[in-house]
């Protein structure tokens, strides 16, 4: 039986008519704005990057850490909290531009774009 699955984030419905590149740009900004305001460590270093292939596009975005921020994430719990929640939000922002919709039950799927917050050693990056 065919069923259709699509999730549409918050802010899909009024940037659905911008382009992939316009959608990074809004992300930078977003990005500026939650370090500004204090959500997001502002001693960390982002970077929002679009990538185009031929099966689609992305757009990641990298959090770049201190290294001796990274080799502590598992081992303590206030600097494991820091970094989960930067990640969270930074996927939540991500996927609020973005709609996923399935076709089948593991027969592929639609996407405006591809792409995750992830977090990497500043050398790494």
């Amino acid at each position: 039986m065919y069923t259709e699955d699509r999730q549409e984030g918050s802010q899909y419905e009024a940037t659905k008519d911008k382009t992939v590149k316009e959608i990074a740009s809004l992300i930078r900004t977003e990005v500026r704005k939650a370090t500004k305001q204090g959500i997001i460590p502002a001693e960390w270093d982002y970077s929002v990057r679009l990538h185009r292939f031929s099966g689609g596009q992305s757009i990641e975005i990298k959090i770049a850490v201190p290294e001796e921020v990274v080799s502590l994430r598992w081992h303590c719990p206030t600097t494991t909290d820091r970094l989960n929640e930067t990640e969270q939000f930074l996927n939540d922002l991500h996927q609020s531009f973005n709609f996923y919709k399935s076709y089948f039950p593991g027969d592929g799927c639609a996407m405006r774009y591809f792409g995750r917050a992830s977090i990497q050693p500043k050398v790494c990056v």
